[in-house]
């Protein structure tokens, strides 16, 4: 549902998308194969599965310089694409996971994916992402990839600590690139709340697909299983 905030984050995400021939945020980025195992009962899917990864800067300065590090995470469950976001953040405790924090290096660093995710079932949970020591020393991709496997250790947790934990492992080769929206392609069962600040999010994903000219999406793309409830 379109709020007072619509128009305003449309034009800005689409003109700047436009501007940069780019995503609007995290422009700079590689896609590339990984493997997904997670244990627990929580959004994630169980077991061993082949994904998707894009890593990417958020602003695309310079390697030299700061910037907010993105992890984007694609699964496929029961046929359907599942997106989880991460960005890098402060630290792992309840304030600092609250705080985008950019980062000089993949190597240690810790991602957030800021807004909770909620199901009718279960506590409200974030997801948590660590990188490895031995990753790249750097924020920029292409180094990155050349030091492939990419360790990131996976933990989903809730009011009352971990209910998943896990491990991505990122493994190349690079493949095509994937248009992530964590608000279109949540896990069944859970949505990302609260709703008005996806909302905003979502209209900043739709904005940003058409200012480079992406493939579209909707809601009405998603059967009403998935479909993330317009309510907070």
């Amino acid at each position: 549902m379109a709020g007072p905030l619509d128009p305003i984050v449309r034009t800005a995400f689409r003109s700047l998308a436009r501007l940069r021939g780019a995503r609007a945020m995290h422009p700079r980025g590689l896609t590339l194969a990984a493997r997904l195992d997670v244990a627990g009962d929580g959004p994630l899917p169980t077991g061993p599965a082949a994904c998707t990864v894009r890593l990417s800067t958020s602003l695309g300065l310079p390697g030299a310089l700061p910037d907010v590090l993105g992890l984007a995470l694609r699964v496929e469950v029961d046929g359907s694409p599942v997106d989880v976001v991460a960005a890098s953040c402060a630290g792992p405790d309840r304030l600092r996971r609250s705080l985008l924090w950019p980062a000089l290096s993949w190597r240690g660093t810790r991602l957030t994916t800021l807004l909770p995710y909620a199901s009718s079932a279960a506590d409200r949970v974030v997801v948590l992402l660590s990188v490895d020591e031995t990753a790249a020393s750097s924020a920029d991709v292409g180094r990155v990839a050349a030091r492939l496997p990419m360790r990131v250790s996976v933990r989903v947790v809730g009011r009352r600590g971990d209910v998943q934990t896990g491990d991505l492992v990122v493994t190349g080769p690079a493949t095509a690139d994937v248009s992530f929206d964590p608000v279109l392609h949540p896990p069944p069962g859970w949505r990302l709340v609260p709703g008005w600040l996806s909302a905003v999010r979502a209209a900043s994903y739709d904005a940003s697909r058409d200012g480079r000219h992406a493939p579209a999406a909707s809601l009405e793309a998603l059967s009403p299983a998935r479909a993330p409830s317009p309510t907070p």
